[in-house]
């Protein structure tokens, strides 16, 4: 039996534009680990029109909990032009506030809102995003009825509809997702697929790595590559504020990558291999939280691994 619980944002009447972020009524008591686990796009509104012959298709989100506590997964679908499963990294970053969570994509450094509207955790959940803001309203936003099943009743759409309608959503944008009967196997991201553990001699217990001033931060990678490696170079991105920092070389970081690969290069592929960094964490350095990305790239410049890794720099 579906049970329809639903949040106060539901019980705004009307839209009086242009809606505020105010508007927008995250579950206050959102649980993150009863929302891991798979998520299929049943329907879902767009920032603007969308040619549906262009649309992917079997699209659908999972998140996992790794050892550090951090939400990690991936979303993955079928291209319509070829017709090939397609699956990229993402991880879901908590805040203070319930319900209102960033969603980092891996692949396109990339970092939005991702908040929790509501959810029963077992069959439906609607999430809200402002793509595009000026101060505190919303220009341009998305949002996503999730399914665990790839349909949903009627009666959960249309309460979804008044949702979406009473945060000024425009509903001639709202798209159902094709589903076929063939979809994409789950599985982990290719680049990521290469790393088989990772340890940071810092403590991560919380889902978000604290770096102390004056201390060394000590990575190791173990991973097992996909292509020979003959060349490699480490790049690092740092996210503050949902802004894309320029990469590094991150200072103290060797610029030859093969200097951190216990046994140096060549490696062949299929191997297992080492990978072993270590930086200091100057006093200089601000007092701040953000995502660090971490990549390792080959002579071709291909990504052998990457992972993501919030972190917040204390004294």
């Amino acid at each position: 039996m579906l049970v329809l619980l639903w949040s106060p944002v539901l019980q705004k009447v009307g839209c009086q534009a242009p809606c505020t972020l105010e508007d927008v009524v995250t579950l206050s008591d959102f649980n993150l680990t009863r929302f891991l686990g798979k998520w299929n796009e049943v329907q879902w509104i767009a920032p603007a029109f969308e040619d549906q012959a262009s649309m992917w298709t079997d699209y659908y989100h999972e998140y996992n909990s790794d050892d550090y506590g951090q939400v990690t997964g991936y979303y993955s679908g079928k291209s319509p032009s070829t017709g090939q499963c397609f699956i990229n990294g993402v991880m879901l970053l908590p805040t203070n506030n319930p319900g209102k969570l960033f969603l980092y994509q891996i692949g396109s450094k990339s970092m939005i809102d991702y908040w929790v509207l509501n959810t029963d955790y077992t069959s439906y959940a609607i999430v809200y995003s402002c793509v595009a803001r000026t101060n505190n309203t919303c220009d341009t936003a998305r949002s996503w009825l999730w399914g665990r099943m790839t349909s949903l009743p009627e009666q959960v759409k249309e309460n979804a509809k008044t949702v979406f309608q009473n945060l000024c959503m425009n509903l001639t944008l709202l798209y159902s997702t094709t589903f076929s009967t063939n979809p994409c196997a789950s599985g982990s991201p290719g680049p990521l697929g290469a790393v088989q553990s990772l340890d940071i001699n810092v403590d991560c217990s919380s889902g978000v790595c604290r770096l102390q001033h004056n201390h060394n931060v000590t990575l190791s990678v173990t991973f097992q590559p996909q292509k020979d490696i003959t060349e490699a170079k480490s790049l690092l991105f740092g996210i503050i504020a949902n802004t894309l920092k320029v990469p590094g070389p991150f200072p103290g970081m060797p610029i030859n990558a093969c200097q951190n690969i216990v046994g140096g290069c060549p490696v062949t592929a299929g191997t297992t291999r080492t990978y072993i960094s270590t930086v200091f964490i100057k006093p200089s350095y601000p007092k701040i939280r953000l995502v660090v990305q971490w990549e390792l790239r080959d002579q071709a410049d291909q990504k052998v691994f990457c992972f993501a890794v919030p972190v917040e720099i204390a004294a």
